[in-house]
């Protein structure tokens, strides 16, 4: 009554630029970080476990959503993607609906065990294509980068099944600078700390002053 195909897409793989594994032992977890050297859009992770005992774990895999700087220091804050269950069963891959991210953390609960050799872990996403209609010859230009810019609705939306399986190529140009820049922002007066305690000094000398004189005066 009902079939199911499902047709794999083309995956890029993504090389880290750190890898991190730490150990606590006061929680039982094996703590594996991640970065990227920049944000890409991520839709599976597999771990390769070295050690070759059997093994069933609790997982959770998260991604670092932003960071907030303290007197402390950097504080993150993560979300998580999934979780699941590490075992020694089958292939240890997860996927997900692509999300763009440049730094993950996987958690993997030990309990009572003794610590995985995380060997290596692949991070993969799928290659994204731009398809276009040109009905006409002329020259073309595309334009990124603005994130308040809404999403084109072209008649091309609605016939997906007639796009040709093998597309040609367009010949992409030089990309090319607005020569648009920010402002830079300058640090204001009271950013610098010296100024502010010369300022506080300036206070407590004249506050200092009109008292003595007014004890003076008495």
């Amino acid at each position: 009554i009902i079939n199911q195909q499902k047709k794999p897409g083309k995956h890029l793989t993504y090389p880290l630029k750190k890898f991190t594994t730490i150990e606590k032992k006061e929680t039982k977890q094996t703590i594996v970080e991640l970065l990227l050297e920049h944000p890409v859009p991520v839709s599976s992770l597999e771990i390769k476990i070295n050690d070759t005992v059997d093994y069933y774990r609790p997982i959770t895999i998260q991604y670092l959503t932003d960071s907030v700087k303290t007197e402390q220091g950097w504080m993150y804050n993560y979300q998580t993607l999934l979780s699941g269950t590490l075992n020694s069963f089958e292939k240890q891959q997860w996927e997900w609906e692509s999300r763009l991210v440049q730094k993950l953390r996987i958690i993997i609960d030990n309990q009572d065990n003794q610590a995985l050799s995380v060997g290596e872990v692949v991070l993969q996403g799928y290659v994204h294509e731009l398809l276009a209609r040109f009905s006409m010859p002329g020259t073309y230009a595309l334009y990124y980068g603005n994130k308040n810019a809404s999403r084109p609705v072209y008649d091309l939306n609605h016939f997906a099944d007639k796009v040709p399986l093998e597309a040609k190529l367009v010949d992409m140009g030089e990309e090319l600078n607005s020569g648009i820049q920010e402002p830079k922002v300058g640090e204001s007066f009271f950013d610098n700390k010296w100024w502010l305690w010369l300022v506080m000094g300036i206070i407590i000398v004249l506050l200092g002053g009109f008292t003595f004189s007014m004890i003076k005066k008495k």
